[in-house]
């Protein structure tokens, strides 16, 4: 095996004393030793031999340290040189930018350092699947047998996503299956195109979107579609999606006069995690030099918030605020 795999710059992921390097020939018995004893919450059907392990390291494992897209990164899990686990990203998609994690580590050590071992390994695996390979999601399945592992992954903000029910039959009782994922911390964004109508469509009628909305109205479909068209073609008017893995929100500025309006709306399942204020933050990075205004309403608490955050000036203007709106506004530096 080589020391290094073609797409990573770094050979070496350390954290508090424990380290992650690609995957090692001399630990693929000790590896093997532990599938078959953790079978039961494994995909794994049958005991695996010396002779399967020998020839899926010399089949499959040594073919990865030089493809620029493999299908899986592995690695050993050490303590003082000594492998004490195993585990990396496999079944990566690198169209999508997802990966799903696995990891398993010495029978001996699960019950005392189970939390402990499986936090650092997430820790470096979150490094290289976000940093160094600038994915968008990664997640992890498991049978549910192992309440501790969920609790540790929704304690480091993963989110359960799916099951699936009566998925493996262990001691003669079936057990689901459940998905748990993870979206990079980085937030993206990109002009808006046609094919967003539908996305639009739904954020702007969703009932909080309607609430804090100065036009309180549900908009019906033909309404949005003459305005959609009027707007996406109108040289004054940008609109920009951001996006982790899935659509999180919408910016929109419309440009009159010498002042531009800002607005902008987050996706229900993503309120509340800060996007609002990054998105106002790129729109000052997007403009420099641009005097923005806002209309907001009273009630709404937590835009109040966001401009203040990143230091729009409240404008005393008293017909608006006889209508229920706060004003604000800001020039953005160069």
């Amino acid at each position: 095996m080589k020391d290094g795999y073609v797409i990573l710059d770094k050979k070496k992921y350390t954290e508090e004393g424990y380290s992650l390097v690609p995957i090692r020939w001399e630990d693929r018995y000790k590896i093997m030793q532990w599938r078959n004893d953790q079978m039961y919450h494994l995909r794994q059907q049958t005991i695996l031999t010396k002779l399967d392990q020998d020839k899926y390291f010399n089949d499959v494992i040594s073919f990865l340290f030089d493809q620029e897209s493999p299908k899986q990164l592995l690695f050993s899990f050490l303590k003082d040189g000594e492998c004490i686990g195993y585990g990396g990203l496999v079944h990566l998609d690198w169209d999508k930018k997802t990966a799903e994690i696995s990891f398993l580590i010495n029978t001996s050590l699960e019950k005392t350092y189970f939390k402990k071992l499986w936090s650092l390994f997430l820790i470096m695996i979150e490094k290289i699947a976000f940093k160094d390979l600038s994915f968008l999601k990664i997640y992890t399945f498991s049978y549910d047998l192992r309440p501790q592992l969920y609790e540790l992954l929704e304690a480091q903000e993963y989110l359960e996503v799916k099951r699936l029910v009566k998925e493996k039959l262990v001691d003669n009782q079936w057990v689901d299956g459940l998905f748990h994922f993870k979206e990079t911390s980085e937030l993206f964004h990109r002009k808006v195109k046609m094919s967003d109508s539908n996305i639009l469509f739904e954020w702007l009628n969703e009932k909080i979107s309607r609430s804090n909305s100065l036009n309180k109205n549900t908009i019906s479909w033909d309404e949005h579609s003459k305005w959609f068209n009027q707007k996406i073609n109108d040289p004054n008017n940008e609109m920009y999606i951001f996006y982790k893995f899935n659509n999180v929100g919408l910016l929109r500025l419309e440009n009159e006069n010498d002042k531009t309006k800002i607005s902008f709306t987050v996706d229900k399942f993503y309120r509340g995690k800060g996007i609002g204020s990054k998105i106002i933050e790129t729109a000052l990075i997007l403009h420099p030099n641009t005097n923005f205004i806002a209309d907001v309403l009273n009630e709404n608490i937590s835009s109040h918030k966001i401009f203040l955050k990143n230091k729009f000036n409240l404008k005393k203007n008293s017909n608006l605020l006889k209508n229920g709106i706060t004003q604000y506004t800001k020039k953005s530096s160069l």
